[in-house]
């Protein structure tokens, strides 16, 4: 994992990074120009034709000062996946927890630093929600009562899976002109509903082997504390965080498609997910990280 702490201002850069996909491979941007790649591993500069030859040297050797600090600042691990491994379905012991934890906190950061073009905007909106977070029971919540990741941080490991899927989704068309940070964030605040919405308790059950009762843990729904819906309640609790998009919002809206829908809302879905091009992803991210 990465730790940002301190970092060079955005506005002092000559040149700056775009990750081309889930790649090590970054476009290089000057003045919003794409003037060429550089790849991570190999530190092999392509500059596109119409660069200034005779300075040519001198560009290269200041690309690669400014690359230097750009993997110091947040905006650097989006786009990259959470390792698998982390996520995967057994039980979540307190490290794995405090690691996903840590990687979610990162790409709020990131997210807002890459959304946000001044970094003080960007750090106030990031150190808002990740402070807002920690004192919910997001990182400890299952995501369902007996559904898909029904355990202890259940919740965290199928929001970091969504943000998976995104990734890979806005790989292929129709998603590639999809900003990567917006489709994080509205990843990660999908499900923000299901904060502070569960409460635990011992459940009798009748173990198939021995054929005696006995207590397991359990899940059950608590009464809402902003009782709109599923996804208009994790829209709610996101705008109250971040400045979002028109098409960030109607994606955290229609999250469920129409499985949680109304008639006489379809139309309104329908037209969300013709227009928004982001409203399907995260449907789709969200219904392939459960499968």
């Amino acid at each position: 994992m990465l730790n940002f702490k301190v970092f060079k201002p955005k506005s002092d850069f000559q040149y700056w990074f775009l990750r081309k996909g889930q790649s090590t491979e970054f476009a290089i941007m000057s003045e919003d120009k794409h003037i060429g790649e550089y790849n991570i591993y190999d530190t092999d500069i392509k500059l596109h034709d119409d660069v200034d030859a005779e300075d040519s040297e001198q560009i290269l050797k200041d690309i690669i000062s400014d690359f230097v600090e750009f993997t110091k600042r947040p905006e650097f691990i989006i786009g990259l996946k959470i390792p698998d491994a982390l996520l995967t379905d057994t039980p979540i012991a307190a490290d794995r927890r405090n690691e996903m934890k840590s990687y979610c906190e990162q790409l709020i950061r990131g997210c807002c630093y890459m959304m946000y073009a001044d970094d003080v905007l960007a750090q106030k909106y990031s150190d808002r929600a990740i402070k807002w977070l920690a004192s919910t029971d997001f990182y400890d919540a299952p995501a369902s009562t007996k559904y898909h990741d029904s355990d202890p941080s259940g919740l965290l490991r199928h929001t970091l899976k969504v943000v998976n899927r995104a990734i890979d989704l806005i790989t292929i068309d129709p998603f590639r002109s999809i900003n990567v940070a917006e489709a994080i964030i509205v990843a990660i605040t999908h499900d923000w509903c299901k904060i502070n919405f569960y409460e635990s308790f011992m459940r009798n059950v009748k173990n198939e082997d021995t054929g005696v009762w006995e207590q397991v843990p359990s899940y059950r729904h608590k009464p809402s504390e902003y009782p709109f819906g599923h996804g208009v309640t994790s829209l709610y609790m996101a705008e109250k965080l971040f400045k979002l998009t028109l098409e960030q919002a109607l994606a955290i809206r229609w999250h469920m498609d129409i499985y949680d829908v109304s008639d006489y809302e379809k139309s309104d879905l329908f037209d969300a997910k013709e227009k928004y091009p982001m409203v399907r992803l995260l449907q789709m991210a969200d219904q392939l990280s459960i499968l």
